[in-house]
């Protein structure tokens, strides 16, 4: 995953990330972008765990109003069961 610099240095804002959770183990996938709020970043949950359903099948979920955020979970027909969820994160100082 990417590290990227956005906005200015002290600025929250949530990072979707999905990892596999059962399976054979890949790298953790994410945007590289950050989210201003977590309702907008349920977007992001949702795309990313589309993207993960297109490219290896199975079937997903996405759950927007969990009590912990935005969750979703794709078993795929490998055997992977990824979980991809929104999480705090700090943004960096944008290089000037």
């Amino acid at each position: 995953m990417e590290v990227q610099s956005i906005g200015k240095f002290g600025e929250s804002g949530y990072r979707v990330t999905a990892q596999v959770v059962l399976g054979a183990t890949v790298p953790p996938e994410g945007m590289g972008r950050l989210f201003d709020c977590l309702s907008c970043a349920a977007s992001g949950v949702a795309e990313v765990a589309n993207l993960i359903h297109q490219r290896e099948g199975g079937a997903s979920i996405v759950m927007t109003e969990s009590g912990a955020g935005p969750v979703g979970c794709v078993a795929t027909k490998e055997g992977r069961v990824w979980v991809i969820s929104a999480r705090p994160s700090l943004r960096l100082a944008q290089a000037a």
